[in-house]
């Protein structure tokens, strides 16, 4: 990537735009744009406030269509899941 400017970028799992951000320096150092998804609101909201040039979307991503169970998510970072299984093990695996 280097230092180009103006390029495009997907961020799957988009997080807070500002706090453990991987692409904050891409935006505002090198005007990169755009497409942002996570299925938390309230991240979405934050991404539309702080993104508004970007296409923000308040979806779940998955290799199959139709809905899913979103069972929660943790607030410190950017760590997000939607599979219940899946994140039960690695929630028992950090807290052990």
């Amino acid at each position: 990537m280097g230092r180009k400017r103006d390029c495009r970028r997907v961020y799957v799992g988009a997080g807070e735009p500002d706090v453990y951000s991987l692409t904050k320096n891409l935006v505002e150092r090198l005007d990169w744009r755009g497409v942002n998804i996570t299925p938390l609101p309230d991240r979405f909201r934050m991404l539309m406030k702080a993104r508004p040039r970007d296409v923000n979307l308040n979806v779940a991503v998955g290799t199959e269509p139709g809905k899913v169970v979103f069972h929660g998510y943790c607030r410190s970072g950017n760590l997000e899941w939607a599979c219940r299984p899946w994140s039960l093990r690695w929630w028992q695996c950090i807290n052990a």
